[in-house]
C-alpha cells in the first residue's frame, strides 16, 4: 500500500513556521497542538499539557482546522496554560 510520512524538525527557527492544528473527532473529542509528523494514519501533535508530542489516529476524524500563525489554544490563554507533564 501506499505510505507516506511528513516530519516538521526541532530546529527553533523551524518551530515558528509550524502549524497549528484543530482535529475535531466525530465522538466529539478534540485535540489541538503543533504539527510535529504525519505518517500513515496517524499526526503527532505537540499539546500544551505534555512535555513530548502526542500521537493520534486521524481514521474517525471528521475535521482538520490549520489554525492562523502564532494562535493560543482556544480554550486557555496563555497566561493560564498549563504546566507540561510526561504523558
Amino acid at each position: 500500500g501506499l505510505h507516506s510520512s511528513v516530519y516538521l524538525g526541532d530546529d527553533t527557527a523551524e518551530a515558528a513556521a509550524k502549524p497549528r492544528i484543530q482535529l475535531s473527532y466525530y465522538d466529539g473529542a478534540r485535540l489541538q497542538g503543533t504539527l510535529k509528523r504525519i505518517e500513515g494514519e496517524t499526526i503527532s501533535l505537540q499539546t500544551t499539557f505534555c512535555d513530548r508530542p502526542l500521537t493520534s489516529r486521524l481514521d474517525g476524524a471528521g475535521e482538520v482546522k490549520f489554525l492562523p500563525s502564532g494562535s493560543a489554544p482556544a480554550d486557555r490563554s496563555a497566561a493560564a496554560a498549563p504546566t507540561r507533564r510526561p504523558c
